[in-house]
């Protein structure tokens, strides 16, 4: 059978009907040119077919994507594309988005590659007698970003100081990085792989500190001060017992130094 066809564009778009061989011949004013191919197994993509995409994916055959009826040639690309807030799975059945049929005498499934992301997915046509196209989506996981739950921005040296966050998205093994500096001379003080969310900071040393937290995705940073331990006493002397202590004309040492307003004793 010769098929003609008379096209006024530099392409041709050949959709074979048959399994077989075929020599596609184009001829201008001039001169014509031939190449020969062979057809293998194809598959009428049917407006039934195109339904089963609502609301679910977009698919697309060699990078042109597919608006209703079409036939698929054995060894087209295959591209689906899962619609917004829409993802594709993998369960006991293998890909939710596939193509039935029969290969080597055998009723099989050809499931798509899903993409890491599950938002992609993709698929060389089989060679095989195809008779059925099936696509189930799932919607899409929403992840908050890291996030901090409890961030001070103050504290006192050498006690405990915790910093809290939520999930996020881990790396691999649910572990988060802890990086901690200290900005007087941007040393790095802490710089630590761990699987808790949340940090402990307790540093000897005044100062300002900068601590980063990081998931596979994103870093939270926080800026916290941490200052000296105030002494505490037994009694502290006061602005009205120096004034008595001045208008008794006297004066008062503790182990050597002059007690003024503000002087602290402890008992013993």
């Amino acid at each position: 059978n010769v098929i003609h066809t008379y096209v006024t564009t530099e392409y041709y778009d050949f959709t074979p009907p048959n399994v077989g061989d075929y020599i596609v011949v184009v001829t201008d004013s001039d001169k014509h040119i031939q190449h020969g191919l062979s057809a293998g197994n194809s598959y009428s993509f049917t407006a039934g077919d195109f339904k089963k995409l609502a609301g679910k994916a977009t698919l697309t055959i060699d990078g042109k994507q597919i608006t209703g009826a079409v036939v698929i040639p054995a060894g087209a690309n295959l591209t689906a594309t899962a619609d917004s807030g829409k993802e594709f799975y993998t369960d006991g059945n293998g890909a939710s988005i596939y193509f039935s049929g029969l290969a080597s005498g055998i009723i099989q499934n050809f499931g798509f590659t899903i993409g890491a992301d599950s938002k992609s997915a993709t698929l060389q046509f089989p060679d095989a007698v195809i008779n059925s196209f099936e696509c189930d989506v799932h919607n899409s996981i929403i992840i908050p970003p890291l996030a901090w739950i409890n961030n001070p921005t103050a504290g006192q040296v050498n006690t405990a100081v915790q910093f809290s966050w939520n999930t996020g998205t881990p790396k691999p093994n649910g572990v988060y990085t802890v990086k901690v500096t200290r900005l007087s001379d941007s040393q790095i003080v802490d710089n630590a792989d761990i699987t808790n969310k949340f940090y402990d900071l307790n540093q000897p040393t005044a100062a300002s500190y900068k601590i980063e937290v990081s998931d596979s995705l994103n870093t939270i940073t926080q800026t916290v001060t941490l200052t000296a331990v105030a002494p505490t006493y037994d009694y502290t002397f006061t602005a009205n017992d120096y004034t008595n202590l001045i208008n008794a004309g006297a004066t008062m040492t503790a182990d050597g130094v002059n007690v003024i307003a503000g002087t602290g004793f402890n008992y013993g």
